[in-house]
């Protein structure tokens, strides 16, 4: 899910967020856009491991990526960044 902190310190979803998986497909990386809610998914290959980047023009993201490094068997959840518009 990719959050925007508000003034009032709550969060909303970011649309048109690119999320870059790194480790993937024909030329290591594979990208998708995520939902108008902020959330994403993609399905990855039992066992993967890599780095997921998230970017949007204007805005700043919290972390700048994620690395999972632990071989992933099952479903992972709130792999979460928030960002801020610049």
């Amino acid at each position: 899910h990719v959050s925007l902190l508000r003034d009032d310190e709550e969060y909303e979803g970011i649309s048109g967020v690119t999320l870059t998986f790194t480790n993937l497909g024909l030329n290591g990386i594979v990208s998708i856009i995520n939902k108008d809610s902020g959330s994403y998914e993609l399905m990855v290959p039992k066992g993967w491991t890599g780095t997921i980047i998230p970017s949007r023009d204007g805005y700043t993201f919290n972390p700048s990526a994620i690395a999972i490094s632990t071989p992933v068997f099952e479903n992972i959840d709130f792999v979460d960044f928030k960002g801020e518009a610049n």
